[in-house]
């Protein structure tokens, strides 16, 4: 939770201390279990305050919990996420996935060598960072990465296809929302039709599990939709002839979805990614309708892709008071050019 705040307020080098730190301890006990380092000696020892407690050496012969795995797992991951790629991060993204994916099949291993029941949070956690990697590979657009994708991806599925409900609920609908998520993320990089609808109707699934009113859920449920509607968008921008109804179905179930996760958020301080993507979803529906253009004047359907464009403007506008770096440089290009065409 406090790494958790710590990035949510800005601190990016608090968390990248905090994800270090808690790395090195966990490789610093790995070590001393497997005897490459002598435990530490309890400086308290015969000193002023006494002879020492024997509670306070660690018991080396104690099996290491699955928690420990989970922990050093995830530390890997998201210290992967916030330094590959920047000059500070000599490894790549992949690299960090790969250890991360290491130390959780560890984990499990561990479980079942003690006699320990299935840790699900271990397990759901590896699945996560599988789609992560196999979601990677098809970034890269190598000749056999849609294949390997595909490979990990399966064994994502083996390992999410679990019984939340086994789980106490303020465990669970992290999970859940976390496994969804990374479904719906890989979804959107799988550019066959079957693999697409395939995962997005399996984070589907994941959403609709949580309990209660969920912002994170709905924006989920949403992106699942609006995934599909720009499968759609696409083959038709490479010249397919398309039923309309295919793009505009989804991009009406999408936008329900996302004005529930509107209804829950603070309007003092909106979560500006459900902006952008109510945005994308309004601008994607102007696009359906501006095609059709009328010989005496505007026609019905120009008129509603203009009121499309616009609402699609608000969101935009207010995503970046918030944040002005919030748009991808095609809505932000979208936004300059419809700014310019009022002047």
């Amino acid at each position: 939770m406090t790494l958790l705040r710590t990035s949510k307020n800005g601190d990016i080098e608090g968390a990248l201390d905090l994800l270090r730190g808690c790395i090195h301890e966990c490789d610093k006990i790995l070590r001393i279990k497997d005897g490459v380092i002598p435990a530490p000696k309890d400086e308290r020892e015969d000193g002023e305050d006494g002879p020492s407690s024997s509670t306070s050496q660690p018991n080396l012969d104690a099996p290491i919990p699955p928690e420990f795995y989970l922990v050093y797992g995830n530390a890997l991951f998201q210290l992967g996420v916030l330094t590959a790629g920047s000059e500070e991060g000599e490894e790549s993204l992949m690299d960090y996935l790969n250890a991360a994916a290491e130390r959780l099949e560890r984990g499990l291993e561990r479980a079942l060598e003690d006699g320990l029941p299935e840790p699900l949070a271990v397990k759901t956690s590896l699945g996560r960072i599988l789609l992560q990697k196999a979601s990677l590979m098809l970034e890269g657009s190598v000749d056999m990465a849609t294949a390997e994708s595909a490979k990990l991806a399966a064994q994502a599925e083996t390992l999410l296809m679990v019984d939340f409900s086994r789980l106490d609920e303020s465990d669970r609908n992290p999970l859940l929302l976390e496994s969804a998520a990374a479904a719906q993320r890989y979804a959107d990089m799988v550019p066959q039709l079957e693999g697409r609808k395939k995962w997005n109707e399996f984070a589907q699934e994941l959403f609709k599990q949580v309990s209660g009113a969920s912002m994170e859920a709905s924006i989920g449920l949403g992106s699942c939709e609006l995934s599909i509607a720009n499968y759609y968008a696409e083959r038709a921008e490479e010249g397919g002839d398309l039923d309309k109804g295919l793009i505009r179905e989804p991009l009406e179930r999408a936008l329900k979805h996302f004005d529930t996760a509107r209804n829950l958020d603070d309007p003092d301080k909106p979560h500006v990614p459900l902006l952008c993507l109510v945005g994308e979803t309004y601008v994607n529906l102007g696009n359906v309708f501006d095609d059709t253009e009328g010989n005496d004047g505007p026609s019905e359907s120009e008129s509603l892709s203009e009121g499309y464009y616009k609402k699609a403007i608000e969101c935009f506008r207010r995503a970046q008071k918030f944040d002005a770096d919030a748009l991808p440089s095609h809505f932000a290009e979208f936004v300059d050019e419809w700014e310019q065409d009022l002047l």
